[in-house]
């Protein structure tokens, strides 16, 4: 409990200004009742005047509002209840689990050194977790857009939170790539008159300019947008999933045009399909130039795509569609697309860093934030569209990382699969069961969970067995 007094002022006139005219008024009144008592000799010719000239003071000074403050503050912990399974699964060992996993979960508990710098990652996974909820909860709000606002603010401050994490992480991510397989890159610049730059006789990459804006997209499509005016320039690779020839067409509003290369080589792509004008979205046969010739292609052979848009006034919208011959046409996506690699090797199928890549989502996330709050009309399903699409790519940044941090755990034991700690560790582990491993994960003093949680909360800790949740552990204070 903590308890203060103070005198505090809250007139109209300032403490200053009150005491100055209470002081004045004081010295006036004084004067004047002075005169009348000079003439007596005694004591009361002084008293009687102080008397009266204080009374003044104090009546002026009320102008200034003072106030006695008594301040008593009852500080009460927030209560934190946790719940934990203890059916019979918790008795299994996992003796059949990954050795990475194993030295992952060692090192989480301190049992086995870890670099220092990878607990920066780590504060990235939590807040690409807590970015992803968000998203997905903004999705449900649909276009109630003031929910989605709301939501949208918590999910570009975790993104922020996120990539200043792995910024200081200052570690080689290049196993830790954007998400690849199923999206392609999109590279803007605002404003129009950059289509003949992508011409294929012509274009040069000294004369490309630094684009204003890198997204990535879950198939090979821009979804109908209200953005105007922009140049869109998407990449990645097709995969040929069999040996046959293959059809593309695209459909955009307003032009665009499609380029293929015989391999994954950029410099060998040519134009196979375009559109003049506009057509609807999903309209892949409104004109003649829509469609591509039939393209020979092997199974497994990489072949190098991309897609320029010109966006004007009004909705666009861009979208490459694809067909083995005698096949079904589909939207190109899945596992035929893979992401264009800034090396432009494909890398595997890996595509730019995720540090590129979370600040291009994070771009998309302000966006949506800005036309949440945004006087304009804004086109309902477009904004659930984009809303979903931001989710996927924070939910798949999220798996990415996860899975990075698993192969750091991997890249330590074949360093020190030899080693005597490393190896009595694991038979340790071998020997702890599911209880043993939560155990130590939640209340371990140095590294546990709830004892960290205990400095600011009451923690009481329940065990849920068939219909009843008995106490475990508890910190109250």
């Amino acid at each position: 409990m903590k308890e203060s007094m103070a005198l505090q002022f809250s007139g109209d006139l300032p403490v200053w200004g009150a005491f100055a005219l209470a002081l004045g008024a004081a010295a006036f009144v004084f004067w004047l009742y002075r005169m009348e008592t000079k003439r007596r000799g005694d004591r009361y010719g002084w008293q009687l005047p102080l008397l009266r000239a204080t009374a003044v003071f104090l009546a002026a000074f009320i102008l200034a509002g003072p106030v006695l403050h008594h301040e008593r503050v009852i500080r009460e912990l927030g209560r934190l209840f946790v719940f934990v399974d203890d059916s019979d699964s918790m008795a299994l060992t996992d003796e059949q689990m990954l050795p990475e996993r194993k030295i992952a979960a060692l090192q989480t508990l301190g049992e086995l050194p870890r670099e220092e710098s990878m607990k920066f990652l780590d504060a990235a996974a939590a807040q690409l977790a807590r970015a992803h909820t968000s998203a997905q909860l903004a999705m449900r709000g649909g276009a109630e857009f003031p929910l989605a606002g709301g939501r949208l603010e918590d999910v570009v401050t975790h993104l922020e939170e996120a990539l200043k994490s792995m910024q200081l992480a200052d570690l080689d991510l290049d196993r830790l790539s954007a998400p690849s397989r199923g999206f392609v890159r999109m590279d803007v610049w605002r404003g129009g008159d950059r289509f003949e730059v992508f011409d294929n006789t012509t274009r040069r990459k000294e004369s490309m300019a630094r684009p204003d804006a890198t997204r990535f997209f879950e198939g090979f499509a821009i979804p109908t947008t209200e953005a105007t005016n922009f140049t869109a320039w998407l990449r990645g690779y097709f995969v040929a999933p069999e040996t046959g020839k293959y059809t593309f067409w695209i459909a955009s509003d307003d032009r665009s045009m499609l380029l293929i290369s015989r391999d994954a080589n950029p410099s060998r792509s040519k134009e196979v399909a375009r559109v003049e004008g506009y057509v609807d979205a999903g309209k892949f046969d409104e004109k003649p130039r829509q469609e591509s010739r039939k393209l020979p292609m092997k199974k497994g052979e990489w072949h190098f795509i991309e897609a320029v848009l010109e966006a004007g006034p009004g909705e666009n919208h861009l979208s490459v569609a694809w067909a083995k011959e005698g096949g079904k046409r589909q939207i190109l996506g899945g596992q035929e697309l893979i992401a264009w690699a800034e090396d432009g090797t494909g890398k595997d199928g890996e595509s730019d860093g995720a540090e590129s890549f979370v600040q291009g989502v994070l771009a998309e996330a302000v966006d949506l934030q800005e036309l949440s709050t945004s006087d304009e009309g804004v086109n309902p399903l477009d904004f659930s569209r984009r809303l979903k699409s931001l989710a996927v790519n924070v939910g798949r940044m999220r798996e990415r990382l996860r899975d990075y941090l698993q192969y750091r755990a991997a890249d330590y034991l074949a360093r020190h699969r030899e080693s005597e700690l490393t190896t009595s560790k694991l038979e340790e582990f071998s020997q702890w069961n599911r209880r043993d491993r939560m155990t130590r994960l939640l209340l371990d003093e140095s590294t546990g969970l709830l004892p960290r949680l205990k400095e600011n909360q009451d923690v009481e800790l329940f065990v849920l067995s068939g219909n009843r949740a008995d106490e475990w552990w508890w910190q109250r204070r």
